[in-house]
Formats: C-alpha cells, structure tokens, sequence
C-alpha cells in the first residue's frame, strides 16, 4: 500500500494514519572479519501506518536490502508518524523512509535534507485523493452536496485520506463546524471503505491511482467487486508517493548510493520481491525537492 496519505506508506499509501507509537529499534548485524576496522552503521527510521508488526517487517526487509546494496550495516526504528520529519529533520536518524506529508514536514524544519528516490506504484510516481460515496445516494453529486452529510476520514495526518479532501469540502463551501461536527476518523483506508459502503456513513475520502486500483483504488482490495457500488464526487491533483530522504550533512557519494540502491532494487529476483511485499511499489526513479512543491502550494 501507499504509505500515505494516510500514503501514502513507501507505500502506499499511501494515503495514510499516524500512530501514537514508542520508538521500536531492530538493529540488523554484520558480521566483520576478525581483523576489520568496525563499519560506521547507518540509521534508518520509518512509521508504521498499517501495524508496529508489520512496520518492523518493512523496516527488517529494507534495511536488509540496503546493507547488502551499500556494504554497510543498516539499523531501523519504527517510530510515530508525527515524530518522524523532526527525527530526520534533526539528525538522529542517517535515512527517513517518509510519505510526501511527512517529507514535507521535515523539509520545512531543516532545508538542507535531501530527497534521493520516491516510489513507483504501477508505473506511477503519484497517487490522488478521492471523495467518494454509494451509487445508490444519487442525490450525492458533488462535494457541495455533502452539507450535513456524515463523512468517513482516515485520520488528521493523512493527504489522501483527510488533508485535501478537507480543503476539497471547504472550497465547497462545506463550513468547518459542519466538518467537525459530522466527521469521523476511523484509522485507516480499509475501514473508511466498509463505513461508506456500509452505509455507517455517507461519504469518504481514500486513495485513487490513475492505473491499478482505478478511481477508488484504497477501496478495490477492501471491496473487492463491491467497489463497483461506489461513485466518485471529486478527484484531487497528483501527490508524489512515499521518498527516501537523507539527513543534512550526508556526502555526495552517501546520497549517490542510496539513490543507486533504490532504483536498482528492480533488477533482481529478490529486489523485486522486497519491492512487491515491503514497498508495495515495483521501483524507484530519483526524486528532487521541487516534487513536492505542488502540494505545498496546495496545503497553504
């Protein structure tokens, strides 16, 4: 998935929801021959927005990945959503593994971070959000429509899932206080998706993708044929997918292998499968600061 908004997570998916989650350190170990000076280990630090599980497993499989690629050990932390742009921002963490929100975050905070690689995700190296609703609720038509209507939200720090779908409803004219007062977070793209076509609620906001998953892509594993029942009511411009990112001071050479270990991941076997389960992306192309300059703009 997207580590997004609510995107989102490297992956997806994106989106994306922030947990409120003590630090996890998993240190991976290389053993150096007897007579070797030790390796400077590299820290890689990243949120969990499905699971601290299942963030462990994504952290364990990447900084496996990245050591074998760099030649140096590479330890990970799982760490709160909120918390990871300071962490980069500040220097206590060598990598961030970051959604486009969060990237943004830590570049605001410290200027001098720098984006090496952002995902793919079928061919793609953005995602949309969407507000979407039931075919069934016909008089549902545009986000003006949803004045006094419940709507299903993935969480406050989710792009997809809350941020612009909520400018979306405001330059709507839907007012804040009917925002408050008839929203809802429930934690996730999954749950968002069962609210809406369980009719709990009247609308939602997940992820859509231009290719694979379509329209209302954050709803198509959850829905499954289900997904057919649902109509959009307004598509937002492209955020850029997840970004690996490096702290302020790294080297030219530092910053060169990381961006080269990203997007040769897709040239072997075992890449591509550490691509598949762990990035659920199929690649890396080099990412710039100036990516993400659209959806500052449009978050001002």
């Amino acid at each position: 998935m997207t580590r997004s908004l609510t995107l989102p997570s490297l992956a997806a998916c994106v989106a994306c929801a922030a947990l409120s989650l003590p630090a996890i350190a998993d240190p991976q170990i290389t053993k150096a021959a007897p007579d070797a000076k030790p390796v400077q280990s590299i820290k890689l630090v990243l949120s969990a927005p499905l699971s601290v599980e299942q963030g462990k497993k994504d952290g364990r499989a990447v900084a496996n990945a990245l050591s074998a690629a760099l030649a140096r050990p590479v330890e990970f932390e799982v760490v709160a959503a909120a918390d990871l742009p300071g962490i980069l921002a500040s220097g206590k963490a060598d990598i961030g593994w970051l959604t486009a929100l969060e990237y943004i975050a830590a570049s605001k905070t410290n200027g001098k971070i720098q984006p090496a690689a952002k995902a793919l995700h079928a061919g793609l190296p953005f995602y949309r959000s969407v507000l979407f609703t039931t075919k069934k609720s016909k008089q549902l038509l545009t986000p003006a429509d949803l004045k006094g209507k419940k709507i299903a939200f993935v969480s406050e720090t989710s792009a997809a899932g809350y941020m612009i779908p909520h400018r979306e409803l405001l330059r709507a004219g839907v007012s804040e206080a009917d925002i408050k007062a008839n929203g809802s977070f429930l934690g996730d793209h999954a749950s968002v998706c069962r609210a809406v076509i369980e009719g709990k609620d009247d609308a939602g906001a997940t992820i859509s993708n231009d290719k694979a998953g379509g329209a209302i892509a954050g709803c198509a594993e959850t829905l499954g044929k289900q997904v057919n029942e649902l109509k959009v009511l307004a598509i937002s411009d492209p955020i850029p997918n997840d970004v690996f990112a490096l702290k302020e001071g790294s080297s030219a050479a530092e910053f060169a292998a990381l961006r080269a270990a990203l997007i040769d991941l897709d040239k072997t076997a075992d890449g591509k499968k550490v691509l598949a389960d762990h990035f659920h992306s199929d690649g890396f192309i080099p990412a710039e600061d100036g990516d993400y300059s659209p959806l500052r703009d449009l978050l001002k």
